[in-house]
């Protein structure tokens, strides 16, 4: 008996348990919800995605997204509407997705979720039918702008937009012209209809050769100003020799009925195999600020075909494509026997680098050659990588005589006119007359001899150092030399400096919270500083320096939270109930405008300094 009671209590104890944990992996209906434009489409079309999030019980952060298996995000953008009704606020956060099927059939878009207060809540499947395109892809139509929040009219409470225009919305920050850039009329791309941000990409050839050169731009759009710098990643280019070009273009057009700042980022690309080639799309992550939320945006997935070189390429052909030219000269046309005749040979056009290897040397009888060496450049320009390689190699005569120099031989595939050609060097005769010291030895080669034009960089040789006359014996034996032990001792300690150095590399690698936190306030006051010295209107930009500090140093978006979530934020991590207070009524200070932008600049001055004394006091306060 007593073990049934023993028995039956367990399970009871086992079910309040439970009971209990249930509320964690509980969903909430109503919480999220998805929906499509449309279900059925074609391989052409895309479909929008919006995810609906209901944000007036607390901040769920971004939806988790499925797999999306048979589907290509390709643009992305969000907002965060709030409703003011009878002193009852309500925010719905509202996140769209176009997405292009990559097959045809029945595809699934499965739940979507999200966590609120520990508490699960999933969108229902959607199923999409896709019917196979003519190949084609159709332009995305332009996205909806985000909806922002708007401000309450209260009694007695001034007119924030007209102080400073909408903070919450990134176009309510006006786009500031580049200096010495006149605004131009350009053709705007399929999709760019007036939105705020806007990318796009390109390649100036969809069928090039095998290893001719294709170049790929990425033109991002930018109609209004950003607090922070956008963060670019670019395609695998899986298939293709690349190089990122180092230099950005910028210039200002007007499209889509609104200026934009252009910038365009491109890559040379080369493709290394032949076939059917796909550039997966680029991303641009548009990063958010205390009044609203980042977005990412997608270009356009590329395919290229790639032809295969004709065949009947000439004998020692190594895979050059382009366009080039050669020449070959010596810095000696007279010399004797033992002296060194150089022997440069220099490749330039346009064209791959990597391509250009060593050069088919031919043997030439009475002479001794040596390993060549080579130097090269390349440097863009006017959308041609032009390239140089330099190769040097040097020879010594053994026997007296008149000596013509081997044609050098180089053989590259011109794509404009689709055929292999062939250069070869001028014949370059040497004339060797005897030594009149010859001993039937090599003698040595002197720096006189060696000389080469240093304009051009060219390593000399050094001299040969004869040997010494006498040999001296050293009585120590070696392992009683300190020098012995300390060689050994080396490669230990090398090890071990590379190890310590790994693991603190390792350890800092995996923190970079603690690091951007470390250095929140010092990028604070640079930005302040920045304000000072061009004399900006301190009011608009103090919100956004005070968000981008306190998302670094708490490591936790700021974005949506109102000022008593913020305040809440801040005194969980250690901040004190005065430093808090002060927050707050810097706040007040710019809401109320008493630093508007026709404000005096001694006032924008004092809003600096109280910003920095501020910044100060949480640094002391907070801790993580």
């Amino acid at each position: 008996m007593k073990i049934m009671k023993l028995i039956s209590s367990l399970g009871i104890a086992g079910i309040l348990l439970a009971i209990v944990m249930i509320p964690g992996y509980a969903q909430i209906p109503g919480i999220i919800t998805a929906e499509v434009d449309r279900n059925s489409i074609s391989t052409d079309e895309a479909i929008l995605l919006t995810i609906s999030i209901d944000a007036s019980q607390g901040n769920p952060g971004p939806p988790t997204l499925p797999a999306l298996e048979g589907f290509t995000v390709v643009s992305t953008s969000s907002g965060t509407q709030i409703m003011l009704v009878n002193g009852a606020m309500s925010v719905n956060a509202t996140y769209e997705y176009w997405l292009r099927p990559v097959r045809a059939g029945t595809l699934v878009i499965e739940p979507v979720s999200v966590v609120l207060d520990g508490q699960l809540s999933q969108t229902q499947p959607i199923s999409i039918q896709v019917t196979q395109g003519n190949g084609q892809p159709q332009a995305l139509p332009a996205p909806n702008s985000p909806v922002m929040p708007a401000f309450p009219s209260l009694p007695g409470f001034p007119d924030i937009q007209s102080l400073f225009g909408d903070p919450f919305s990134q176009g309510g920050r006006q786009l500031r012209p580049l200096p010495n850039q006149a605004l131009t009329s350009g053709e705007a791309p399929a999709g760019l209809n007036g939105q705020d941000f806007f990318v796009s990409a390109m390649i100036d050839k969809l069928d090039p050769y095998q290893g001719e050169q294709v170049l790929y731009t990425v033109r991002f759009y930018q109609a209004v100003e950003l607090s922070q710098d956008i963060q670019y990643q670019g395609p695998s280019f899986t298939g293709f020799w690349h190089e990122l070009l180092p230099e950005e273009l910028e210039y200002m057009i007007e499209a889509g009925g609104r200026p934009y700042r252009v910038t365009e980022i491109q890559t040379v690309l080369y493709p290394s195999i032949n076939g059917d080639l796909i550039i997966d799309p680029a991303t641009l992550v548009i990063p958010g600020d205390f009044f609203s939320r980042g977005q990412i945006l997608a270009t356009e997935t590329i395919n290229v075909g790639v032809q295969p070189l004709p065949p009947n390429a000439p004998e020692g052909y190594q895979g050059a494509v382009g366009r080039y030219s050669l020449r070959a000269e010596a810095d000696e046309l007279q010399t004797k026997v033992n002296d060194t005749v150089t022997l440069y040979v220099l490749i330039e056009g346009q064209g791959n680098i990597q391509t250009l290897g060593d050069l088919p040397w031919q043997d030439l009888p009475g002479w001794r050659a040596f390993e060549s060496q080579m130097k090269d450049e390349a440097q863009f320009l006017e959308g041609q990588m032009n390239v140089k390689k330099l190769y040097t190699r040097v020879l010594v005569p053994i026997e007296p005589g008149d000596y013509t120099l081997p044609v050098i031989e180089f053989s590259y595939f011109d794509p404009e006119i689709e055929a292999y050609q062939t250069l070869y060097s001028d014949p370059i005769a040497v004339h060797v007359q005897p030594d009149p010291n010859n001993t039937g030895e090599m003698a040595p080669v002197s720096a006189s001899q060696t000389a080469t034009d240093t304009s051009n960089d060219i390593p000399q040789l050094r001299p040969l150092k004869s040997a010494p006359g006498t040999w001296k014996l050293n009585s120590q034996n070696t392992t009683d030399q300190p020098l012995y032990w300390a060689m050994w001792a080396l490669p230990v300690l090398i090890v071990a400096g590379q190890m310590s150095w790994e693991v603190w590399n390792k350890k800092k690698k995996a923190d970079p919270a603690r690091r951007r936190s470390k250095h929140a306030a010092a990028n604070a006051y640079r930005r302040l500083d920045q304000i000072e010295k061009k004399d900006g209107n301190a009011a608009a930009e103090i919100p956004l320096i005070l968000s981008n500090y306190m998302n670094e140093k708490l490591n936790l978006p700021i974005s949506g939270l109102t000022h008593a979530e913020l305040a809440a934020t801040l005194q969980d991590h250690g901040g004190d109930q005065e430093t808090i207070t002060c927050l707050g009524e810097l706040f007040m200070l710019i809401e109320s405008g008493r630093f508007a932008p026709n404000s005096s600049s001694a006032a924008g001055s004092e809003l600096l300094q109280e910003t920095r004394t501020l910044i100060g006091r949480l640094e002391k306060s907070i801790h993580l």
